[in-house]
């Protein structure tokens, strides 16, 4: 399985995210927001694993 990581967790960073999983990528997104990882949990589940810089 390929793996993405993705580093800022905006709107472009949330639109990858989407192509990627949709992809069926396994995918990880760094930000230093905190306050990203309940949406991050909210829109993907458990498909994208998230994590502060």
């Amino acid at each position: 399985m390929s793996t993405a990581l993705l580093v800022g967790g905006g709107l472009i960073g949330f639109s990858f995210a989407r192509r990627f999983v949709d992809a069926g990528w396994e995918v990880r997104m760094a930000d230093v927001r905190e306050e990203l990882a309940d949406a991050v949990k909210d829109e993907f589940g458990g498909a994208v694993r998230f994590s502060t810089a």
